[in-house]
């Protein structure tokens, strides 16, 4: 099925980088080392299981909203474990500086060795607990993909992020109804198989949790049954296959980009929502 939606085709590519094959030249002065990052963050974000493309699909459509908006010199990643996508953005943007946080400082190993590798020179690497913050500057735009779920105080871990921001705010949670917040079992199930503190956010509890700050958008995400049905290819795929099929895949994943749509918990599973804190000028 072809994505006849104005500029589709348009964004897809960015996604994958402009080149149209891999991505963009890389934050490095070293032509191979940047070859090798666009080879193995691109295959590697193929390879992930779960929600890795469409999540790296929306960043992309976040952050390109917030760009038209008003200019990105500083982006900072709230719980970004392997930062596959970050990586991959900052690689498009070399003109832009990216921070890369988590809690746990055992999961900044993996972005650590990638900048390293690499030779990103716009990528920093630092812990950041949401919940007890050090001292830390500011940037034009946070990003967090599938955290506050994780965090029992997600108010404080939220005020934290928005204290960080000069300008905006984007985050990504997984999408539920009332019924199953409401249900122990959900709950407990959700625990046991992602340590979820809550199954996921509805659009009520999301924009409480955002009283006070200027909303700019909240959309549903993941849509059945074409997101899981992509998940299931990628899972299912050769390693061979992956790259090879990388166009066809990233098409099929900005499909997810829906526009204002709200969607009932069997529809979507994923909420997102953007929102200014410092003003867009």
């Amino acid at each position: 099925m072809v994505d006849d939606r104005p500029g589709a085709a348009a964004f897809s590519r960015r996604c994958r980088g402009r080149s149209g094959s891999h991505l963009v030249p890389a934050a490095s002065t070293d032509p191979v080392r940047a070859e090798l990052a666009r080879q193995w963050l691109t295959f590697k974000l193929l390879r992930r299981r779960r929600w890795a493309l469409h999540r790296h699909v929306h960043l992309q459509a976040a952050f390109e909203d917030v760009a038209s908006r008003a200019p990105v010199t500083s982006v900072l990643s709230a719980g970004c474990g392997s930062a596959t996508s970050e990586l991959l953005l900052a690689l498009n943007h070399p003109e832009i500086t990216f921070t890369l946080t988590d809690h746990d400082d055992a999961q900044l190993a993996k972005p650590r060795a990638a900048v390293s590798s690499f030779g990103l020179t716009n990528v920093w690497v630092e812990r950041l607990d949401l919940l007890d913050p050090e001292p830390f500057p500011t940037h034009d735009l946070v990003v967090s993909i599938e955290v506050l779920e994780h965090i029992d105080d997600d108010v404080r871990a939220l005020q934290t992020m928005l204290d960080l921001s000069r300008r905006f705010i984007w985050v990504l949670v997984p999408f539920s109804d009332e019924r199953q917040l409401a249900d122990p079992e959900v709950v407990r199930a959700a625990w046991e198989r992602h340590e979820h503190v809550r199954p996921g956010y509805t659009h009520a509890l999301l924009a409480d949790r955002f009283a006070g700050v200027e909303t700019l958008w909240r959309r549903n995400c993941y849509f059945q049954p074409d997101a899981e049905a992509l998940r299931r290819r990628l899972a299912g795929a050769a390693p061979a296959r992956l790259l090879g099929d990388r166009r066809e895949l990233f098409d099929l994943a900005v499909r997810d980009i829906r526009g204002e749509r709200v969607a009932s918990g069997r529809e979507a599973q994923g909420i997102e929502i953007l929102a200014s804190v410092g003003g867009e000028g």
